[in-house]
């Protein structure tokens, strides 16, 4: 049967998320009405382009099947054609890992119950931070939609090994970090707003959470124009046991000597090599600057 509807729903697919959810959404994308277009990743990066054609295309919802990773690759596509975000709603059905910003909006973890969401759901704005930096010799925009981190935070970003993540999960990451807080820390400097301080870690947040559904922003918000930085001045295995007891109850709020400051933009730099990381997925070494755009993302919540 021809079908006599105009396609206006875009779902880029990351067959690399977890088995069973992958599975879930091979056999959810043969139920699909002819009003939605499945795009299928085939290697890293390429959620990006999907996404850029998608909205060159016409596509006015874009949804992301997948993690966090996949969901920054959807929204920086989206960044790259004129308009930009003016003309694309976004979703999200949770497949990842962490699935920190479906944790953020609510958005359920059931892929079923996430469908209902895209279907059903409500459209609201919320900010849109981005990065600006150098990646050998050029200039970069890079944008994100959840959080963000530089010094040990990114370097155990770089430091998982796939493999691991995708048999323990969220646990790799603390693996990681315990092998990266055994290295020598930087010192980053950190000019935000009309302040300026030093710290080994730089977290910074545009919602409550980080890692899955722990809170580390406490004062954070998705849509007052300011973004949250919570800056560890030292890191060391001090530090480290203090923000244990945080794996329980979920809450690293004011833990491992932690200063928050509410920002509408700042710049990191570091006299060592200091890797950065965007949503999970490390992108490159300070200095950068981050700003934001108020309300400058469509997206679909419950």
């Amino acid at each position: 049967m021809v079908c006599q509807k105009q396609k206006d729903k875009c779902i880029i697919f990351n067959p690399a998320a977890k088995g069973e959810k992958s599975r879930w959404f091979l056999n959810k994308l043969s139920q699909l009405d002819c009003e939605w277009d499945a795009k299928k990743t085939e290697k890293p990066g390429q959620a990006r382009e999907l996404a850029a054609k998608a909205v060159s295309e016409g596509f006015k919802f874009i949804v992301c099947a997948g993690g966090d990773g996949t969901l920054n690759e959807i929204v920086n596509g989206v960044g790259d054609v004129d308009d930009r975000f003016k003309r694309v709603i976004i979703g999200v059905i949770p497949l990842g890992t962490s699935n920190v910003f479906a944790r953020e909006h609510n958005i359920p973890q059931n892929p079923d119950e996430a469908m209902q969401v895209i279907v059903s759901g409500r459209v609201k704005k919320i900010d849109l931070p981005y990065a600006e930096f150098e990646n050998q010799g050029k200039k970069e925009r890079r944008y994100f939609i959840q959080l963000g981190g530089a010094g040990l935070d990114a370097r155990a970003v770089e430091l998982v090994r796939w493999e691991l993540k995708k048999k323990i999960g969220w646990l790799a990451y603390i693996y990681a970090g315990i092998k990266a807080a055994s290295e020598t820390q930087p010192h980053i400097n950190i000019k935000y707003d009309n302040g300026e301080t030093v710290g080994n870690l730089v977290l910074f947040g545009n919602g409550h959470f980080y890692g899955g559904s722990f809170n580390v922003f406490p004062n954070a918000a998705c849509d007052d124009g300011f973004l949250e930085l919570a800056i560890y001045p030292k890191v060391n295995y001090g530090a480290v046991f203090k923000c244990l007891p945080g794996l329980i109850t979920k809450n690293f709020a004011d833990r491992g000597g932690v200063k928050y400051y509410l920002t509408r933009g700042f710049e990191l730099k570091s006299d060592s090599r200091t890797g950065f990381e965007l949503d999970g997925e490390y992108v490159g070494v300070l200095p950068v600057k981050v700003k934001l755009n108020p309300l400058g993302v469509q997206i679909i919540a419950p």
